[in-house]
């Protein structure tokens, strides 16, 4: 990646635009790695270079003040963030329209920077304007007559806007976790919790293919934790079983990891023994089914697999 950077500025020159992706793509590296120092300077000419060459109201350049952004709220220095996060949605709404994947996606991260601010009156109208914008939501009628019942039944254009939901609802969660002032906010979380579920299980029956269902079953996962963290086994275990029946295979696989999972008992384990004891029963039943293929079925088997494996 250095070599095409030097490469590049020679060949290309220093105002590029092809340069300023180079410029980001090697800042990314450098910040997997940590090293914030080597990376600022090259966001910051990537940024200039964009807004240089393609103009202020470009989305590219609209990219890269959310990179740069990015970069500053990773070292908390969230005042600097901020006014590039704002910039950046003025050029989405102002290109795509406030409807739009790009506009709807980084008002959540707006959302979630103001949380990380202790802003949390502003990041609360950002998630309510988001949700109302993609499927109608207010969070503030919640409590009215029906009106859980009429978010779990409602009709998503694309698995594009489940993941926009949820994310906002992830960031409100924030919010009721860091402020005791809010009343109810255990029913609240609750609340949250099953929305998220129901639509991450919505969005897997949907999901096609297997990166998206793992993304999926990741999302699942912290919502499963969310949920154990703040339910009473006296009185929750019924709703406990049912998270486990929507979310099996993320149960399954965090069930000898999650010290909270264990604060219900035999759930887990007896699901865990369950699975253990069917892949036992397959895989004997297996051996058993090999032992009695005839050598020449068994050699023809083999030759097939070789060659599908070449």
């Amino acid at each position: 990646m250095l070599k095409v950077k030097k490469i590049e500025e020679l060949v290309l020159g220093q105002n590029h635009p092809n340069l300023a992706t180079t410029y980001n793509n090697l800042a990314t590296i450098y910040q997997t790695n940590g090293l914030f120092e080597k990376s600022r300077p090259l966001l910051i000419r990537a940024t200039n270079i964009y807004r240089k060459v393609l103009g202020d109201r470009n989305v590219s350049y609209a990219l890269a003040l959310l990179n740069l952004a990015g970069e500053y709220e990773k070292t908390g220095q969230h005042e600097k963030a901020l006014p590039m996060m704002q910039e950046a949605l003025g050029i989405y709404a102002e290109k795509g329209g406030k409807q739009s994947y790009l506009y709807i996606k980084n008002l959540n991260i707006l959302a979630d920077l103001y949380v990380n601010m202790k802003q949390y009156s502003k990041a609360w109208l950002l998630i309510d304007q988001n949700l109302q914008q993609i499927i109608g939501c207010d969070l503030s009628k919640r409590g009215q007559f029906n009106w859980l019942d009429s978010l779990k039944n409602i009709q998503f254009s694309s698995n594009r806007a489940i993941d926009h939901s949820v994310a906002a609802l992830g960031t409100a969660y924030r919010i009721l976790q860091e402020v005791s002032t809010y009343r109810q906010s255990k029913e609240i979380q609750m609340d949250l919790i099953d929305l998220a579920n129901i639509w991450l299980h919505r969005a897997k029956v949907n999901m096609s293919h297997e990166r998206g269902k793992l993304r999926l079953i990741a999302q699942t996962n912290d919502w499963l934790h969310r949920s154990l963290e703040i339910m009473d086994p006296a009185v929750d275990q019924r709703k406990a079983f049912e998270y486990a029946d929507l979310n099996k295979s993320v149960l399954l696989l965090q069930a000898t990891r999650s010290k909270s999972i264990y604060h219900f008992g035999d759930l887990p384990d007896s699901i865990s023994l369950i699975e253990k004891k069917l892949h036992n029963k397959y895989s004997k039943l297996e051996a058993f089914v090999n032992e009695k293929r005839p050598q020449k079925e068994l050699d023809s088997l083999s030759s097939i697999l070789i060659e599908t494996n070449q």
